[in-house]
């Protein structure tokens, strides 16, 4: 399980996924406390750090960052539970 908050985006606060496993298909989860503002699938688009994204699948989050995968990808998204008071 990867957690949003520990992905570094790019100056564009983009972030790339790859599945370079070998494997044909690949699910990862993903924990957030942030909430996606828009999902869908990339045109043409090559992100500041120079990957080249078009066809991928993304969502973007209300904390503005914008996460990219390729459509092989499945990603299951866990929603953080906030610490008791």
């Amino acid at each position: 399980m990867l957690a949003l908050a520990d992905l570094m985006g790019d100056s564009n606060g983009e972030v790339v996924l790859f599945n370079d496993s070998g494997l044909r298909a690949l699910s990862l989860e993903l924990s957030t406390d942030v909430v996606i503002v828009e999902e869908g699938r990339a045109g043409r688009n090559v992100t500041a750090a120079g990957e080249d994204v078009s066809g991928f699948r993304y969502l973007r989050f209300d904390n503005g960052l914008k996460l990219y995968h390729q459509p092989e990808l499945d990603l299951l998204l866990v929603r953080e539970q906030s610490p008791a008071s």
